[in-house]
């Protein structure tokens, strides 16, 4: 029985007291021994351990925006654009949300509880697809909305879109295919 570091001996042939095994093998072990490595460790971690499990469905989406002024935020959503609040969040009064699409809804969050808060500038665009930007234009002036960038045509997309913002200053889009 092999008991501690000094009765451990190399038997190994063309080993050299003091060098290890990897240090004294031949050459061509040497490259073997790389080309393992190398192999071993060429796929990442996860892909290894991969159960290949099929995608989870996703039922909804759902867009949360920020406030510091969420009766502002909703009487838009509700009054302006007809989004209708759904069940879940009607006795709350720092979350509602509104569905814009059957799949698709609009979240309004107090700043003061949500977990992010407002600032100036807002990198994000919401936009909605529909058969015809023309009549939600006429619809949204109609209640006096102030439109950034009436209905246009961009034949390099493919789409006509018009571009309002909402009363926290996120950039809203109405666009339809033109195809």
């Amino acid at each position: 029985m092999i008991t501690g570091k000094k009765n451990m001996k190399n038997t190994s042939p063309g080993h050299k007291k003091g060098k290890s095994i990897f240090q004294t093998a031949p050459s061509w072990w040497k490259v073997i021994g790389c080309i393992f490595l190398a192999v071993s460790f060429s796929q990442p971690l996860t892909s290894i351990q991969s159960q290949d499990l099929p995608r989870p469905e996703v039922k909804d989406q759902v867009v949360f925006l920020y406030y510091s002024d969420i009766e502002k935020a909703a009487n838009f959503y509700e009054s302006v654009m007809g989004f209708k609040q759904i069940e879940q969040t009607q006795s709350l009064e720092w979350v509602s949300i509104y569905k814009a699409t059957d799949n698709s809804y609009v979240g309004i969050v107090d700043e003061k509880r949500g977990t992010l808060k407002t600032s100036q500038e807002k990198p994000v665009m919401l936009s909605w697809v529909t058969d015809d930007v023309d009549a939600w234009y006429e619809f949204l002036k109609d209640k006096n909305v102030s439109i950034i960038r009436a209905p246009k045509t961009n034949r390099e997309t493919g789409i006509r879109a018009m571009l309002l913002k909402d009363p926290g200053g996120y950039m809203l889009e109405f666009y339809q295919w033109m195809n």
